[in-house]
Formats: C-alpha cells, sequence, structure tokens
C-alpha cells in the first residue's frame, strides 16, 4: 500500500481492513475495503488495487457472493496479471461462476480482432521489428551491390524481389500489430447486477433494447454522465447505467 502522506488514511485504512478480514469479521472488512475503492483509487496503482479487489472476491466467497467473488477476481488479475493470488482466485471463480454469452454473428473483423486480442502484444510488435529489420537488410545489400557494380562498371540485373515481398510482409504485421494493440487497450466491464438494462440512449427512463445478464462480459466505447456506452460484438450496443457494470480497469478517464 501506498507510503506518502497523501495516501496514508488509505494505507492505514487497508491495515483496517486486512485485520477484519484475518478476525473472519467479513461484513466490516467488506465495508472498509469499499471505502478504499470509493474514496482512494486514485491513490493507488493498479498492482496495489489489484491486492484490494481480490481481497474482496475472498470474502464474497466466504459469503457465497460467487457473482461478486468472480468479477472482482477478474478485476484483480486484470489488473495486475503479474498477481499470483489474483490470478489463482480467478480461475478458481471462473469454474464456480457460470458465465453468461449470447448468441450473435460476429463479423469478420470481429473474428480477427479477437485473434489478434488472444496474442501477446509483444510477439505482435517483435515480428513487426523483425520485418523491418530484414526489409532494410535486403535493401541495404541490393543497393551495396549497385555501388560495386558500378564501380567495376558491370551491369547486373538486381534481385528486388525479396524486398518487395518482406516489405509487403511488414505492412501487413504492422497492421496486425495496430489492431491486437487497440485490442488490448479495449476497456472492458462485467454487468453486476441481473437483468441489467441496455439502453438506447442514456438518461433515465428510457427505451430499453436488452436486459443483460449479471457477470456479462460488455466492451465500453464511451462515456456520459452516469451512463456508460456498451457493445457486445454481433448482438447489441446501447447504454448502461454506471451503477450495473463494474469496469475492469481502475476508470474509464485513465484508459482512453
Amino acid at each position: 500500500m501506498p507510503q506518502d502522506s497523501s495516501s496514508q488514511n488509505i494505507t492505514d485504512l487497508f491495515g483496517e481492513a486486512l485485520s477484519l478480514q484475518q478476525q473472519k469479521k467479513w461484513d466490516e472488512a467488506m465495508v472498509a475495503y469499499n471505502k478504499i475503492t470509493v474514496l482512494g483509487l486514485d491513490a493507488l496503482s493498479p498492482a496495489q488495487a489489484s491486492v484490494v479487489y481480490n481481497n474482496m472476491a475472498v470474502i464474497a466467497a466466504q459469503k457465497s457472493d460467487l457473482l461478486n467473488a468472480y468479477i472482482w477476481s477478474r478485476k484483480a488479475f486484470e489488473l495486475n496479471p503479474s498477481n499470483s493470488q489474483a490470478k489463482q482466485s480467478f480461475e478458481h471463480f471462473s469454474t464456480q461462476f457460470q458465465i453468461p454469452s449470447l448468441p450473435h454473428q460476429i463479423s469478420d473483423f470481429d473474428r480477427v480482432q479477437h485473434f489478434l486480442e488472444k496474442t501477446p502484444i509483444d510477439l505482435w510488435f517483435f515480428a513487426s521489428t523483425l520485418s523491418l529489420f530484414l526489409l532494410l537488410f535486403f535493401v541495404a545489400q541490393n543497393v551495396v551491390k549497385s555501388t560495386q557494380n558500378k564501380a567495376k562498371d558491370v551491369f547486373e540485373k538486381l534481385s528486388w524481389w525479396k524486398a518487395y515481398l518482406t516489405a509487403a510482409f511488414a505492412v501487413f504485421l504492422m497492421a496486425f500489430t495496430f489492431l491486437a494493440y487497440n485490442g488490448h487497450e479495449k476497456i472492458t466491464g462485467l454487468v453486476k447486477t441481473d437483468k441489467a438494462a441496455i439502453q438506447t440512449v442514456p438518461g433515465e427512463n428510457k427505451p430499453v433494447i436488452f436486459e443483460a445478464q449479471a457477470g456479462l462480459e460488455l466492451e465500453v466505447l464511451a462515456e456520459q454522465d452516469s451512463f456508460y456506452q456498451v457493445r457486445y460484438a454481433g448482438a447489441f450496443s446501447g447504454w448502461i447505467s454506471k451503477t450495473q457494470i463494474e469496469l475492469l480497469s481502475l476508470s474509464f478517464e485513465q484508459n482512453k
């Protein structure tokens, strides 16, 4: 937990919550952790917030609240994939909670995007960089050979096909890397109330186009007042109240 003066209250609050949790005073501990999420997330790094949400998931499981155990463990893991405890909690609660899904007609673009999201972004950056180095090598090789031939006053047709092929390959890889990066930067959230209303426009008492099940994962596109614009690829897009969805990040503003 942070130790500077501006975050000392959050540190004390975390210590109190952890002590209550160790005493198995679940309700009191949850109240303390909730205070941290409401008051102190700006003072926490993603790694620190990951610890808070993982502890909340553990308490939720003790209270037989599998929905929040799944949501908070997933958020803890998304905030810090290196948190081994959060990873174990998420993997465990994923098997306990029935994750909802919808029949949908996904486009070819969304299929490609989904594939790219599942591939580590570092791998795409490495492949793109390697292709650019190969392109520079083949270009340099032909330039050097051309210079040597001119010096010898010899005409020889140069083979540029390797450079052209590598250039085309590099363009494709860079395009995939860009799409993969956008996919990894995508903001998502989990519906945390049953039959959450997805509306045509933000605001109170607006037409409802779909009622989402608790635990459904949605892409978050925009923010307006107390609503988020959300999308489920191939099924629907609309607006949902902020009180009905848990972002898998610390905030929308930090991830735009």
